[in-house]
This record gives structure tokens, C-alpha cells and sequence, in this order.
């Protein structure tokens, strides 16, 4: 029997999805701020290594800048992704917090 697990931090991925990586972070005037103990990881810690490495690399630099002008009272989700890999974003109308989600694509996205 296939168990789903949930991230503790962040929005949550897709179902299906057996790797991802939650947070929610400090939100002010288009800034995000990562706090290390509002995060959280899920799946296989090789896949999840990969994830984090395009974290670091590309996703959170392209969300940056796609909630540059998002106001902290939004409730609308704001997408980055390239070939690999989606992370999404969305105030949750919380007037100061990001709740995040990344994860890989899915084949039959790609298709």
C-alpha cells in the first residue's frame, strides 16, 4: 500500500509528486526570507540533494523574481519553472509570510 507523505512547512506538491521541498519563509516589500527551521523535505535523499542543488542554483533566484511585486495579501499562487523542476509560491493573504513548494515536473507534463 503506497503511503503519501506531506510536507510539515510550505504548500504541498502535486499528488503523485515523491520528491519535494516545502518552507515558509519571512515575506516583506517582494523579499523573501528562508528561515532553516521552516523548511522541509520529502522523498529520496538523493533526488532530494538534486532538488536542492536547483534551489540554490535557479528556482529560488527565477521565484524571487516572479514575487517581486506580489503583495502579502494575495491568495493567488505564483509559479517558476524550467524543464526540470516547478516551484511555487503564494502569500496565503498571511501580511508577511511565503508559503513555497518545489518539486520535479512531471513526464506527462513534458508530453
Amino acid at each position: 500500500m503506497e503511503t503519501t507523505q506531506k510536507l510539515s512547512w510550505g504548500l504541498q506538491p502535486p499528488e503523485g509528486v515523491s520528491v519535494a521541498w516545502g518552507a515558509r519563509a519571512i515575506f516583506e516589500k517582494g523579499q523573501i526570507d528562508l528561515l532553516w527551521d521552516r523548511t522541509s523535505t520529502m522523498g529520496d535523499e538523493k533526488e532530494v540533494k538534486k532538488l536542492g542543488k536547483w534551489l540554490d542554483t535557479k528556482g529560488l533566484k527565477g521565484i524571487r523574481r516572479e514575487v517581486k511585486n506580489l503583495q502579502t495579501n494575495a491568495e493567488y499562487t505564483v509559479i517558476y519553472k524550467d524543464d526540470k523542476y516547478t516551484i511555487r509560491a503564494n502569500p496565503r493573504r498571511s501580511y508577511g509570510y511565503l508559503y513555497l513548494c518545489a518539486f520535479p515536473n512531471s513526464e506527462k507534463e513534458n508530453e
